[in-house]
């Protein structure tokens, strides 16, 4: 029998428990809800996605990001907290309570955030995008907690708690392609979370559709007050020289341009609204507050508003509003920034609109049209968590990193990786973060790609990884191979639970690891006669033709009957033999032979003498 042809196999098998029934305060991975596809209107030409489009993985994290509890330093505060999804993805409290205090500012409506071309975040813009936005509020002291400041623990305090929570692995590994946690993956998932919550259902939406995606024709579905409300909105006032309305509408969307009815990213510097008061502190002003959300879903289904307006939460009514703008005074002395267009024409000082009480209940009859009602309830925007907190993945199967080799010597040329699964997995792109490091002094690892086969016939699927960095020299000589190779991965598992991997080491008798120190007759038994003829093969001391010396146990320069008992200690004497040290609760690795004729040996550390 030639020892050349004989490969080693071994099986690193993955457990995991699986549950079929979708229950509350899950997240499925086996069924993602679908935010990549959302309907978005023909007729909204707005969006300031850039290079973050909306992925259904990511989004499904950002999700659990946004709803978690454990982003806070002392674990009662998420997002959700301050936007929450049953008043519009805001908060009744003119201002949110926070882990050290309240927010300084009210909480921003979040719905349609996405769509407008005003991609600067937070009431006074100081974020540049969104995905800046989302995590400064982690890093607040006043809100999350996470600030390194004043006693809080710092950013990386919240990455080493996240590491330690166990469905995080699983959620970034879906996401990204393997479990490693970053600020700018957070920011990722976060900013599509959040721009995926829309809303297009409102009786508006239907009365545009109807109108052909004319807004300024009368829609047929709306009241006549509700008409006049629109009218009012669209067009521009007509006022006389001291800014005193004396004709046309209010001038509404200059500033919230319909169908999105988003805020205008202003030219030159950004200008306000003429609320200059600080919440808390209204002897205070503040000139930096020139965002807006759009005007959708002011009001909730029911007629209330959701929530107080303004970036100070001042406004507890409609009507306030109403009153704001029906009389602003333009003191430069006092706000310079005040935006032109509230100024009362080119040579007002401030605009009066001269409101009649007909005019103000058009207008909000108008605003409530813009209210949907799908956004409210929606599962995809909802809390996946249960009430103490605990969350349950539904399909998935995840597995810790494996090691291969130790790292200290040559092991093996890896010609391939066979993944074999029983039943239908999906397995994501990037699902296997698979690495090697292929010379001894290299302080990194590199990637190694993956070629998929989904669904073979009899129901598998199987993943290859193909290596393709050993390199023989003159003389068959490998001067490059694998000296350390780590596995890790995630996947969800549809009809069945992974039956294991399949690590092919070796291709020819010079590898390292490919040391047949085992079943060399093929009986599935370790005993002296496998020992005799591994002798007769590779000699029996150091310095013997063919002697393998990684096979010396007690490295005494003998291969005797003293490393037989070694290895039958460590690894047992029957096939397959337990590979010890690798396995854990979910995790573990066993030896086999590829077939009968062929031999099976075990990994252990080399001694090292070269």
């Amino acid at each position: 029998m030639s020892f050349s042809t004989r490969k080693i196999v071994a099986i690193f098998s993955i457990f995991a428990s699986m549950t079929v029934v979708l229950v509350a305060d899950t997240v499925d991975l086996t069924n993602l809800f679908d935010y990549e596809n959302q309907t978005v209107p023909g007729y909204i030409n707005r969006d300031n996605t850039a290079g973050n489009s909306i992925d259904n993985a990511t989004t499904t994290l950002g999700r659990v990001l946004f709803y978690d509890k454990n982003l806070s330093s002392n674990n009662t505060v998420s997002c959700a907290s301050c936007h929450q999804q049953e008043f519009g993805f805001s908060d009744l409290a003119t201002v949110s309570q926070g882990v050290n205090g309240v927010t300084g500012r009210h909480s921003m409506r979040l719905i349609n955030s996405r769509f407008s071309n005003e991609d600067r975040f937070f009431w006074d813009e100081r974020a540049a995008t969104l995905e800046e936005q989302v995590t400064q509020p982690i890093r607040d002291h006043g809100e999350m907690g996470f600030s390194g400041t004043n006693g809080d623990p710092d950013f990386s305090d919240l990455i080493v708690r996240m590491e330690g929570t166990p469905y995080y692995k699983s959620l970034f590994t879906l996401a990204f392609g393997d479990a490693d946690i970053t600020e700018a993956r957070m920011q990722l998932a976060l900013a599509q979370f959040i721009r995926s919550i829309q809303s297009f259902d409102s009786k508006f939406d239907v009365g545009l559709v109807a109108a052909n995606g004319n807004i300024n024709r009368q829609f047929t579905n709306f009241s006549a007050e509700e008409n006049l409300g629109k009218t009012l909105f669209l067009a521009p006032p007509q006022f006389q020289g001291s800014g005193v309305r004396v004709g046309g509408g209010l001038g509404c969307a200059a500033c919230h341009g319909g169908p999105e009815f988003s805020i205008d990213p202003q030219q030159g510097a950004q200008r306000n609204n003429g609320v200059i008061t600080v919440a808390g502190d209204p002897g205070v002003t503040d000139l930096t507050n020139t965002k807006s959300p759009t005007l959708r879903d002011l009001f909730a289904p029911e007629g209330m508003l959701n929530g107080p307006l303004m970036h100070d939460g001042s406004m507890d009514s409609f009507d306030a509003v109403l009153d704001h703008y029906n009389d602003i005074t333009f003191n430069p002395g006092i706000n310079p920034n005040l935006d032109p267009r509230l100024r009362g024409g080119p040579q007002g000082q401030g605009q009066h609109l001269m409101l009649t009480q007909q005019e103000r209940d058009a207008v909000e009859a108008f605003m409530k049209t813009l209210t949907g009602s799908d956004v409210y309830t929606n599962e995809r925007w909802s809390d996946p968590f249960d009430e103490d907190g605990t969350l349950e993945l539904i399909g998935n199967v995840a597995f810790d990193p494996i090691q291969i080799s130790d790292g200290s010597e040559q092991r093996s040329s890896v010609d391939s990786i066979s993944i074999r699964f029983d039943g239908e997995v999906s397995i994501e792109p990037n699902a296997f973060s698979v690495q090697q490091r292929s010379t001894v002094n290299a302080e990194t690892f590199e990637p190694v790609n993956i070629s998929v086969t989904e669904l073979l016939d009899g129901g598998d699927t199987v993943a290859t990884i193909q290596f393709q960095s050993h390199v023989r020299e003159g003389g068959d000589i490998l001067v490059d191979g694998n000296y350390e190779l780590q596995v890790a991965g995630h996947l969800v598992s549809k009809e069945g639970i992974p039956l294991g991997t399949d690590f092919v080491f070796g291709d020819k008798e010079e590898d390292g690891l490919f040391s047949l120190y085992g079943d060399t007759d093929g009986d599935r038994d370790i005993d002296v006669f496998n020992l005799l003829a591994f002798r007769q093969t590779y000699g029996t001391s150091e310095g013997e033709t063919g002697f393998e010396w990684s096979l010396d146990y007690d490295a005494n320069g003998t291969v005797n009957i003293f490393d037989l008992l070694d290895f039958r200690k460590n690894y047992g004497t029957v096939l397959p033999f337990v590979f010890a040290g690798k396995s854990s609760a979910r995790t573990g690795m066993v030896l086999k032979a590829a077939g009968k004729e062929e031999a099976a040996s075990a990994l252990r550390k080399p001694v090292s003498r070269r």
